[in-house]
């Protein structure tokens, strides 16, 4: 118990912060549970948690149904916590249905891949219809996202060609990220939604500050990808003279970000590629 020592104490000061008089009509155990857990003492809350057997509805099933989460606060003090998630829910702290969208996310920013995938597994979280492919690319580890792909895959499902758009801005693993989508048969000159043909009267008036409309993943690497990741792309059959909904191309792109490497590429490209339909 010794070693807990500082955990113990790291309790007593939370405790004595609480202002919530609400905290407080829980169980005891309950409050130095969710202490442990809020404070990520998670050796003390695996010990906790083993000291009774949880009850039909614990802290942990209330606390999605608070005003954290109606409100879709994902990232509430102390919650974005996926190794205790993990722990709570192994011990059956936490009761179906889990709130499946969050802890999808808690997991997939996480930076230990493989308790990421542990909780991902645990709520299965594959078989969720609104699974967030795109979020792996921008926010999960090369493992994670890995892992995911591979099980979507194998479970029948259709990669969203927003992954590929997703993909394609990643600083590493890039090139690898786009190989996988391409080998899953996404469209790699697939365009992202359109804002001109849904509200046309605003985006005249927003022009492109409206936001970016009609992108494939070739004009988005050209802005914010590696030199790497557009090559893959290049490779991949992304098709260099289609123009978004502002008439701009992935050449002009390239230029407005002020990508001189990726301007040479692109013309290099096209003349080792003259001839071909682009």
């Amino acid at each position: 118990m010794s070693a807990w020592h500082s955990d113990l104490i790291a309790i007593q000061e939370a405790m004595a912060k609480q202002e919530s008089k609400s905290y407080f009509q829980l169980p005891l155990l309950e409050i130095f549970i969710a202490i442990a857990f809020v404070q990520s003492h998670l050796d003390l809350l695996s010990y906790l948690l083993k000291l009774t057997s949880p009850p039909s509805t614990s802290i942990f099933d209330k606390v999605y149904s608070t005003s954290y989460g109606r409100s879709g606060q994902r990232c509430a003090p102390g919650l974005d916590n996926a190794a205790g998630w993990l722990i709570v829910l192994d011990a059956g702290w936490m009761h179906p249905p889990f709130p499946t969208e969050e802890l999808i996310y808690h997991a997939i920013s996480d930076s230990d891949s493989q308790c990421a995938i542990s909780i991902l597994q645990r709520i299965d979280a594959i078989s969720i219809k609104s699974f967030p492919i795109q979020s792996l690319f921008r926010e999960a580890t090369w493992e994670v996202t890995k892992w995911a792909v591979s099980q979507l895959l194998a479970s029948g499902k259709e990669i969203d060609s927003g992954a590929i758009r997703a993909a394609a801005t990643m600083s590493v693993n890039g090139p690898a990220a786009i190989k996988i989508l391409l080998d899953a048969g996404v469209d790699v000159n697939a365009k992202s939604f359109s804002l001109l043909g849904t509200f046309d009267k605003d985006a005249i008036i927003l022009g492109e500050r409206a936001g970016p409309s009609g992108e494939t993943a070739l004009m988005i690497a050209c802005r914010y990808g590696t030199r790497e990741t557009v090559e893959a792309l290049l490779r991949g059959g992304a098709r260099r003279r289609l123009r978004d909904d502002f008439g701009k191309s992935a050449w002009d792109r390239a230029k407005e970000a002020g990508r001189s490497d990726i301007m040479e590429l692109l013309e290099n490209f096209t003349r080792k590629s003259e001839g071909r339909d682009t």
